[in-house]
């Protein structure tokens, strides 16, 4: 009674609040007024006018000279966010200058008001923010492609700038970006009018933090106009924190020059056997104190194992320009163990006065769950063949066939080649270094071809720069990382089988060659073996949010749908701990999976799901039958109330109850050491690890003669499930310790509205200031309202 008392009194109490101040959970703004819009404010720094609503849109810029406005919306969403979607409708002029799309961040520019004054906003500084630029102004020398160009930036400065290939250009277009944050930053995308720009782009070091939503527009001396319509950017996937990296200097400051060119340490890396998500270089060049060697020059940065050079990155040197960049370097991780030999080349000639480079690299290692590991690399071709004497014989003797023998233990492997082009005048065709030449590699009889070529060097954010910077290039750009062409040829190369694989460049003849400045491709290409870690990983996902019908959907691509028995849909279907579930009567009621039988022999696995009920017994989920010791696998509810997983023969189960009418999240994982027992599943109730109550050892075995069934195990028993079972899932792998809290916490923290890990009466006033936003829909209606404030009044007072 008093339960229900103080559920009543929450949920009249948020209402009451509720009614008084809203702030939505999404940044929604059509500039037509009504309910539900975002507050924002305008600041004009530039000329008259500023921007202002006309005929239901923002106008930004209104083809006037030297204008420069501003409009920022209040904070919508308390919090970090694991994914972030933004929409907007735009229609700008031709002209210049640009405008930008930001996420202020709240540390730096608080929850409201103005953002304050910058320069170029479509070069945007920010403070602690990332910022996506539409440029819309190229001078002649730069002219390329195109004044249609947009950029990413992150505290100020500029990580990326792309060609939209559509101009989007006085017409109305649609601007689609998702910002994603993984292991060591984000990934980008963005498209434009359907036009795809930016595809799950890395951004390194941009982590989750509390923003707010900007747009700014400029124009210079040329004018142009912007208008801005329907904006709407929804937060979700909740984070409570971002876990440092270890991080790992090698090169400080190092300093380069004639004298100095091949440079070699040894450096102690994290030790072997700890396998990371994610591994970024952070690469720095900077002046030295008697100035810069004024070249663009060749540079690699590699890594030995034993005796064997790896290289990791290639870059060339900037115009007399300081910068950092990173790269990618997860597939080295096989390398970047203990005390290892690093070694940097910089083919610069120059002596005098001192005068070269200061290099610093940094490892930074993420951890996580890696989906595959590389278990293998071996180079391929690796050298500097001149390219374009009589007949190719020096590429052609250079790039001999290979014969690779895949390992037998290999899910996947990849072929990656970095090769850039150098020399030129006199050279006939200012071979090789601006000569456009295309290659192909052959796989066991497969071709690939592509264009040795970089056309967009002066988008290159490391400007402006000195000489012949923004002209395209054989496959490279002064102050830029060269990308590698990767090919993936784990379906023409099977594990333990031969790869034929050949390289075969577009002849050439330099017909004047200047031996002084040979035409020639600088060459390093590998093999990469990959191991899939986890794959397949998840195989079977019933959310239980159908809602309707006989069947229950299966979420996780593998199309195992379950089929209702002996439930009747109108009663079944209910309000689960997460959106939906299904109710099971203890006499007759089950699912089955019909072609799913389960994880076989003693694979390493894991169940788990959402569970209430008030009777002790019931079976959750199973497969296999009692052919032998071992071959059946049952995770259910003990006798005594506790989790429970048994086997034919063998039996584990905890300490906790789970059977007092509350939902509780329990979850089986069982380790594959070559020969599992039962007793070694580890048991978790509510992302906690259970303390072990009871156990009789036996082998795991599991058959597949029998598929899998939730609500019961049969045909061998009529243990029955009393009570809802919501989100049941199955993987083919043992999840770890945080992959179960997340899992619990998807729910348990949904409550957790000011994220400080606890769900308790503070989250309740949180609410009033985070209300209708889409993680707030607990019944998944697709509507946020009183409902959903009193499911999670019973949800809080049942599992807090």
């Amino acid at each position: 009674m008093a339960g229900s008392f103080f559920r009543l009194f929450i949920t009249l109490f948020l209402f009451n609040i509720l009614a008084i101040e809203c702030v939505y959970g999404a940044t929604v703004q059509n500039f037509q007024g009504g309910t539900g819009q975002t507050g924002y404010v305008l600041s004009q720094y530039g000329s008259a006018p500023g921007a202002s609503v006309v005929s239901g849109t923002i106008r930004m810029l209104s083809g006037v000279g030297n204008q420069r406005n501003v409009i920022a919306f209040n904070r919508s969403d308390i919090g970090k966010y694991s994914r972030i979607v933004a929409q907007w409708d735009m229609n700008i002029g031709s002209g210049a200058d640009g405008y930008n799309f930001s996420l202020l961040n709240t540390a730096s520019y608080g929850v409201s008001g103005a953002r304050g004054d910058i320069s170029y906003e479509e070069e945007p500084v920010l403070t602690n923010s990332f910022s996506v630029a539409f440029d819309i102004y190229c001078p002649d020398d730069y002219q390329r492609l195109g004044s249609h160009e947009i950029s990413l930036h992150l505290n100020g400065v500029e990580r990326a700038n792309k060609h939209c290939s559509l101009d989007y250009r006085e017409s109305n277009r649609h601007v689609n970006l998702e910002i994603d944050f993984v292991a060591g930053g984000a990934e980008i995308t963005l498209a434009v009018g359907g036009t795809v720009v930016y595809d799950k782009y890395f951004l390194a070091g941009l982590f989750p933090y509390e923003s707010r939503v900007a747009f700014g527009a400029r124009t210079g001396g040329i004018a142009t106009s912007l208008n801005l319509d329907n904006i709407n950017v929804v937060y979700t996937e909740p984070v409570t924190q971002v876990e440092a990296p270890v991080v790992v200097r090698t090169f400080d400051k190092k300093f380069v020059n004639m004298n100095y060119r091949d440079v070699s340490q040894n450096f102690n890396f994290p030790p072997a056997g700890q396998v990371y998500e994610r591994v970024v270089m952070k690469f720095t060049v900077e002046e030295p104190a008697n100035g810069w060697d004024p070249w663009d020059r060749l540079m690699n940065i590699s890594i030995w194992d034993g005796g064997t050079r790896y290289e990791i990155a290639r870059f060339m040197t900037p115009y007399s320009k300081a910068g950092t960049w990173y790269v990618d370097v997860t597939d080295y991780q096989i390398f970047l163990n203990g005390n290892r030999k690093m070694s940097m080349f910089c083919d610069t000639w120059i002596n005098e006065e001192n005068k070269g480079y200061l290099f610093t690299t940094e490892f930074e290692f993420y951890k996580g769950n890696p989906t595959r590991k590389v278990i293998g690399i071996q180079n391929l071709w690796v050298g500097t063949p001149m390219y374009g004497d009589l007949n190719d014989q020096t590429m052609s003797g250079f790039f001999t066939d290979k014969s690779i023998t895949i390992p037998s233990n290999a899910t996947g492997s990849k072929l990656r080649f970095m090769v850039t082009g150098h020399g030129q005048r006199p050279n006939a065709d200012n071979a090789a270094e601006f000569l456009v030449r295309s290659r192909t590699v052959t796989v066991n009889g497969s071709s690939y071809s592509n264009i040795l070529w970089k056309n967009d060097c002066y988008l290159n954010p490391c400007r402006p720069q000195g000489g012949t910077w923004t002209y395209s290039r054989a496959g490279w750009a002064p102050g830029d990382m060269v990308t590698p062409w990767e090919i993936d040829i784990s379906n023409k190369a099977a594990a333990g089988s031969v790869a034929a694989i050949d390289y075969t460049a577009e002849p050439f003849y330099n017909a004047t060659p200047d031996w002084g400045n040979v035409s020639r491709h600088w060459v390093e290409s590998q093999i990469v073996f990959y191991q899939d870690i986890y794959a397949p990983a998840m195989m079977l996902d019933l959310a239980m949010d159908d809602n309707a019908g006989m069947q229950v959907s299966d979420s996780s691509g593998n199309g195992f749908n379950g089929e209702m028995t002996n439930m009747d849909s109108s009663t079944a279907w209910t309000t689960g701990a997460k959106c939906g579930a299904l109710t099971f009567d203890g006499i007759n009621d089950y699912v089955e999976i019909p072609g799913f039988k389960g994880i076989p022999g003693s694979g390493p696995r894991s169940c788990s799901a959402w569970i209430k009920t008030n009777k002790a017994g019931g079976q959750i989920i199973g497969w296999g039958d009692n052919v032998a010791t071992g071959t059946r696998w049952v995770v259910r509810v003990n006798a005594t109330g506790t989790l429970r997983v048994e086997i034919y023969n063998g039996y584990l189960f905890g300490n906790t109850v789970i059977s007092d009418g509350k939902w509780h999240h329990v979850a089986v994982v069982l380790p594959d050491d070559g020969s599992p027992d039962v007793t070694e599943a580890l048991l978790y109730v509510d992302g906690v690890r259970d303390t072990i109550a009871g156990q009789l050892s036996a082998r795991v075995n599991t058959n597949a003669n029998n598929t899998v069934k939730l609500g019961v195990h049969l045909p061998l028993s009529a243990n029955y499930f009393s009570g809802q079972i919501d989100d049941a899932r199955i993987y083919s792998r043992a999840l770890s310790q945080s992959e179960i809290i997340a899992m619990y916490n998807e729910v348990a923290m949904a409550a957790d509205f000011n994220n400080d890990g606890i769900v308790n009466i503070a989250d309740f006033a949180t609410l009033s200031q985070h209300w209708l936003s889409q993680y707030n829909d607990l019944n998944c209606d697709g509507i946020v309202d009183i409902t959903d404030l009193s499911l999670m009044a019973n949800w809080w007072l049942s599992v807090r």
